[in-house]
């Protein structure tokens, strides 16, 4: 099934190598991009310099891509002004509207919504306020820092817990106070910047008849790769090559195990994909582009299959079902780099 995949969604070399170059560049500049746009979002509290930083990031672009780029900051800015604005009207209640917001995502996320159920934890969290911290990310971007002890009160997981919330008023990050890297901002800020860009229309709508679950499907593609857990063994044995039922709750959300298991050989064909890219110096974080572009699970893998050359790829699939290679060995190398 992998191989099929492989091979049908990798275009002919031949007829389209000089369209594939431009899509290659394209996928390395927007690579650089959304690293540096994040990383001037995260380390720049000031917005004046935040502004002159990402015009010098935008500068750095080549010119066809600026405007398109441009437009798309704007977008982005415009809806973090929005959650701004809304921020300052609840002036002296964030925490709790935040905490709310917060509490009643897991509880539905858990199946375990009630009124009830949803004062009791807020009673419980906010009784003792020193359990998490409030904080701006981003100016605009606010968020919860909470300890594991509340972590575990509210879903059960305290390794390296992250999540992007959004209620009809505030969008905002949620992470464990004792992370202390970057990782976890970069992963959620990812989804905020999505939700943004699709909020103001700037993305490309998505016509998948899964549209939400191919949506949050490319975010965490994203995000995973922003985070690094893609150069993570555990990580990519549990759901790129684990039960496909892992899949569920993570990267999208499917009852269907012959749905997860098509999903999960997407996947795996996307990893694929980026360790033979990985045998040619080729960026993982050049699979950034096709997530931002593409509209459903095929043009997905084929525009993945876009950023490798068509020959490296079969090239691998081979070694590997001839045993020239170990699989396992190519994912060793792959997480180690």
């Amino acid at each position: 099934m992998l191989e099929d995949i492989l091979n049908k969604s990798v275009p002919d070399l031949e007829v389209r190598e000089n369209s594939n170059k431009t899509f290659r560049m394209l996928a390395s500049k927007t690579a650089d991009f959304f690293n540096g746009f994040i990383d001037i979002l995260i380390k720049s509290k000031d917005i004046s310099q935040q502004q002159e930083l990402i015009e010098e990031l935008i500068s750095s672009l080549p010119v066809p891509m600026q405007k398109l780029y441009k437009k798309g900051v704007e977008s982005f800015l415009r809806q973090v002004k929005k959650n701004h604005e809304n921020l300052e009207q609840t002036k002296g209640k964030e925490k709790e509207l935040l905490m709310i917001g917060l509490i009643k995502s897991i509880l539905i996320q858990t199946n375990n919504y009630s009124d009830a159920n949803l004062k009791i934890t807020f009673n419980k969290m906010m009784a003792d306020q020193q359990h998490f911290e409030y904080s701006e990310l981003v100016p605009g971007i606010p968020m919860l820092k909470i300890n594991n002890e509340f972590l575990q009160l509210l879903s059960g997981n305290v390794e390296d817990f992250g999540m992007f919330c959004s209620t009809p008023v505030i969008s905002f990050i949620v992470s464990g106070a004792d992370d202390v890297s970057d990782k976890i901002s970069k992963h959620e800020l990812s989804h905020c910047i999505f939700y943004f860009l699709t909020k103001d229309n700037y993305l490309r709508e998505a016509n998948d008849i899964e549209k939400n679950n191919f949506q949050w499907f490319c975010e965490e593609i994203v995000g995973y790769i922003l985070s690094k857990d893609f150069k993570k063994r555990d990580f990519v044995k549990k759901y790129v090559f684990g039960d496909s039922s892992n899949l569920n709750g993570v990267f999208l959300q499917l009852d269907d195990q012959e749905s997860l298991k098509k999903v999960n050989d997407i996947l795996k064909a996307i990893f694929m994909f980026m360790m033979s890219g990985h045998r040619l110096n080729i960026k993982m974080d050049n699979f950034i582009y096709p997530c931002l572009i593409s509209r459903n699970f095929d043009e997905l893998l084929d525009n993945c299959g876009r950023i490798v050359p068509q020959a490296e790829t079969k090239k691998m699939i081979e070694e590997i079902e001839t045993e020239k290679i170990d699989l396992d060995k190519l994912i060793d190398d792959f997480c180690q780099d």
